[in-house]
């Protein structure tokens, strides 16, 4: 497996700590940001490929930062929406912000390296 550079973005510091915990144990470089200016910040200075973004952010949504992500990095970084809300809506919104995937609250460390490995068969594949 790739060694990734994984941006985690929550404005609660023990999930955020949490899942940044899970990815380091999976052998993955980490920083977490708890508001979205922070992340954009993180997103400019870390440039990480994959970045698990909260929704319910309070500031800017994670829709919002999502789409300010992508517009900055284009496809050079896999987007998970990390979130407690699960409506079908939520998701729709998800994709039209530019989210790869999307993943309800708790995240496994199983879910998380599964994630991680779509992201590395992403890379491998031919152009």
């Amino acid at each position: 497996m790739t060694q990734h550079r994984v941006l985690v973005v929550d404005d609660h510091p023990d999930a955020a700590a949490m899942a940044c915990k899970a990815v380091s144990l999976l052998g993955h470089e980490t920083r977490h940001a708890f508001s979205a200016h922070d992340a954009l910040i993180a997103v400019d200075e870390f440039r990480p490929d994959i970045a698990l973004l909260d929704l319910g952010l309070p500031e800017v949504s994670g829709f919002e930062l999502a789409r300010k992500i992508r517009g900055r990095r284009g496809p050079n970084i896999f987007l998970i929406a990390w979130t407690g809300w699960g409506s079908n809506e939520d998701r729709e919104r998800a994709v039209l912000a530019g989210f790869d995937r999307f993943v309800l609250k708790p995240i496994s460390a199983r879910v998380l390296e599964l994630l991680i490995e779509e992201v590395d068969s992403r890379l491998s594949r031919p152009a």
